[in-house]
């Protein structure tokens, strides 16, 4: 089969594949955010329910039950009755005088610059100090927003089957406006303290590391009431309309990226929950060993409970209100905790916010790594990822990678790019032949056809191996364009010269020209035995066609392309001569 024309329907498919997804993209349905009021709860006094509960736009499961509350089974969803703590609770009396008037604490770390809200005690922004919006605009990425109209909102509480607890709206206090990691300092946390008038204190605690995006949420209950106390811990990420990243036809893979929910089960693995599902299919599911979270391009945010700990796993969409636009919201809600009088309990969990870095996100939950989404090629782009991973470390530079990766796929798949070229090399020489056969057998296309392949049989030329080479490049070409597209570690990733960043595309198309050169090169050295003149004008100007289109592509794919092409020419060109040489000395010994 001709080199050539296997590139051609290479490039159809290719085109044919990205159009579709694209379209897939931005043609998603959205499903109309209707959503029936959340089922109000048995009252306290006939079933032992929490004597408060959350809003609606806002609940967290109750107990069924206080006589028989399930270890980690179903909870009943709490109703639309307010759960304020008890704000006359004293404050400690360390409490910073500018809080007084400023509702939130600033906190200041070698990645993050947070800002938590007295109200929850929750992140109500948070910053990445570390990866900028863009290589022009140096402001650092934004991942929990609450001006944004796609905002997100990551928050925790507790929640009291009998009594009051602090849940997502309780009012907290703090000893300081502001908190900084001091140079050389390799932790901080920041406490938040929270007290109600029956003795049960509460303090949520904020650990964070130096160089970790993982936050470290803890709390510490202490039951001075004098009586037994049941707490549910939850935790929920709620967002507004998911925002598709702008893409601009193949110049920004990041429009084909999955925006949206997402939990990880230890039995049914990584699963996707897109809002647009919440309304039709609420997502309820009880299980341990699991996390969940928001996902974006390159970053996510997400909840990490204890190992041990079940967790009850359910999504809702918030109906929109005078204030407020559509928001959905995915919760986890362990099962209920008793905690005697006079015990201190602690709840922790970590909540993670930043990139998807592929290296490390395993080591802090299972399957975490797993929202790094290359979709349909995740086992070729995984394991081209890891390759290319260990060559950056030798080589300290992606661009380099790539042509290093081009090398060694080259070298692993030589003997067969060898009996490609032989192949080439043997069509070019039966040419005149199968002319002759042409001319003779004009008109009977099925008599030239079985000639042709007597022709082949006799010479042993086998047409056919030409594609292998070119089929193992295929997969490979749309795994590293999701490579590409999914990894942050190469976000902004420069190569040499005007190479500012290997995710967008060439901004001089010096690739692409010079892939459509080395095209060029390669079409005039492959033999077009067999195709009618309209065929071969076709192929005469399709390494224009694709220059075109490989100046939409990002350049770390159009550099892996074209020194591919740029490796295969040298190759094509050395094999040739060696196989003419042969040749020769064959003819030369008769």
């Amino acid at each position: 089969m001709n080199n050539t024309r296997l590139l051609f329907a290479f490039a159809t498919a290719a085109l044919a594949y990205m159009l579709l997804t694209q379209w897939q993209t931005a043609h998603a349905p959205v499903t109309p955010v209707v959503v029936a009021p959340i089922a109000t709860s048995v009252s306290p006094a006939s079933a032992g329910a929490p004597t408060g509960e959350l809003p609606a736009s806002t609940a967290a499961p109750a107990a069924a039950a206080a006589a028989a509350v399930p270890t980690a089974g179903p909870l009943v969803t709490a109703s639309n009755a307010d759960l304020t703590p008890n704000m006359d609770a004293a404050p400690p009396a360390q409490q910073d005088p500018q809080l007084a008037e400023g509702a939130s604490v600033k906190i200041d770390t070698d990645v993050f610059e947070l800002t938590i809200d007295l109200n929850g005690a929750d992140i109500s922004t948070a910053k990445l100090k570390t990866y900028t919006a863009s290589l022009s605009d140096r402001t650092p990425v934004a991942l929990v927003e609450r001006n944004d109209a796609h905002w997100i909102k990551a928050q925790s509480g507790l929640i009291a089957q009998v009594g009051v607890a602090p849940n997502h709206l309780a009012r907290y206090s703090a000893s300081a406006s502001t908190m900084a990691m001091a140079a050389g300092q390799n932790v901080l946390e920041v406490p938040f303290s929270w007290t109600d008038a029956s003795g049960v204190t509460v303090r949520k605690i904020y650990h964070l590391e130096r160089g970790s995006f993982a936050v470290g949420v803890r709390y510490e209950v202490v039951n001075g009431s004098g009586a037994p106390l049941t707490l549910f811990p939850y935790r929920q990420l709620q967002q507004g309309e998911p925002a598709k990243p702008d893409s601009t036809f193949f110049a920004s893979p990041a429009g084909l990226a999955y925006v949206g929910s997402v939990i990880y089960s230890p039995d049914e693995r990584f699963q996707k929950f897109p809002s647009a599902k919440f309304a039709e299919e609420p997502l309820k599911k009880t299980f341990a060993g699991g996390w969940m979270a928001l996902l974006q391009h390159h970053f996510f945010v997400g909840w990490i409970p204890e190992k041990t700990e079940s967790n009850e796993y359910t999504t809702a969409v918030l109906p929109a209100s005078a204030n407020t636009a559509n928001a959905y919201l995915i919760r986890q809600t362990a099962a209920p905790q008793s905690i005697a009088a006079g015990v201190t309990a602690i709840f922790p969990a970590q909540l993670y916010i930043g990139p998807k870095l592929q290296n490390s996100l395993n080591a802090l939950a299972p399957g975490l790594a797993k929202v790094v989404d290359y979709g349909h090629v995740t086992f070729l782009s995984e394991p081209l990822f890891k390759g290319l991973n260990w060559l950056h470390s030798v080589v300290g530079n992606w661009g380099w990678a790539i042509i290093l990766m081009v090398l060694l796929l080259k070298g692993l798949f030589y003997k067969l790019s060898e009996a490609q070229y032989r192949s080439g090399a043997k069509m070019k020489a039966i040419a005149p032949k199968i002319a002759e056969l042409k001319k003779r057998f004009e008109g009977d296309t099925q008599k030239f056809g079985m000639a042709q392949m007597e022709l082949f049989k006799k010479e042993k030329v086998n047409p056919l191996a030409g594609c292998f080479p070119i089929l193992i490049q295929i997969p490979v070409f749309f795994g590293l364009y999701w490579v590409l597209a999914e990894s942050v570690e190469m976000r902004q990733a420069p190569f040499l010269f005007w190479i500012k960043d290997l995710t967008a595309s060439d901004p001089f198309f010096v690739l692409p020209v010079l892939n459509g050169l080395v095209m060029f090169l390669t079409s005039k050295m492959t033999p077009m035995t067999g195709m009618d003149p309209m065929q071969q004008k076709i192929m005469t100007y399709m390494p224009l066609m694709f220059a075109v289109m490989m100046a939409f592509f990002p350049a770390g794919l159009v550099l892996y392309w074209t020194f591919n092409g740029l490796l295969g020419l040298a190759q094509q060109y050395y094999i040739t001569r060696k196989i003419e040489a042969e040749t020769a000395a064959v003819k030369h010994s008769r």
